[in-house]
């Protein structure tokens, strides 16, 4: 395991064993990025994807939410299952609103709308966001596979019944 800190389960850290402090602390964050990796991995969309995050963080001068982009994209690009809410409850739809160029004027709620990520979960569109942040910043600078690698052999030690069950 080259270039890695090898921590296995039942090392401790000031007593406490690392399996625990995986368990409290980062379980369903690794989880959360292991999936959002996957579904962007596995689609033909991700270079697009990634082009167009490029093109809107290196346009400048734009008032912009660059999640509310990223959610708009992810959303028209990989067409999830999506429990959508909106800052105006008024509002039902945004199909007939002009939305700007990168959906500056979309009044939709990231922190409410909840987006399926798998069959059982659903997060939150701004977690999702920021996560896809993540990965697309990886991808452009070349780190993705092996901040993944990292992650997978990770989740193998500590969380190997929920990360077998992803793989199927």
């Amino acid at each position: 395991m080259k270039n890695k800190v090898d921590l296995k389960p039942d090392y401790l850290i000031d007593g406490v064993s690392c399996r625990v402090l995986y368990n409290y602390l980062f379980k369903n964050l690794a989880r959360k990025y292991y999936v959002v990796y996957r579904l962007l991995q596995k689609s033909d969309k991700k270079n697009q994807l990634v082009k167009r995050y490029k093109y809107f963080c290196d346009s400048p001068g734009l008032s912009k939410d660059i999640f509310l982009f990223l959610y708009h994209e992810y959303k028209n690009t990989y067409s999830p299952i999506v429990d959508e809410m909106y800052i105006d409850s008024d509002i039902q739809s945004e199909s007939n609103l002009d939305l700007g160029k990168f959906y500056e004027r979309s009044k939709v709620d990231l922190y409410n709308t909840k987006i399926y990520i798998d069959e059982n979960s659903k997060i939150s569109a701004r977690t999702l966001t920021k996560i896809l942040s993540f990965w697309l910043r990886r991808e452009i600078d070349g780190s993705s596979n092996a901040i993944f690698e990292t992650l997978d052999y990770y989740l193998e030690s500590f969380d190997n019944e929920w990360l077998n069950s992803k793989k199927i």
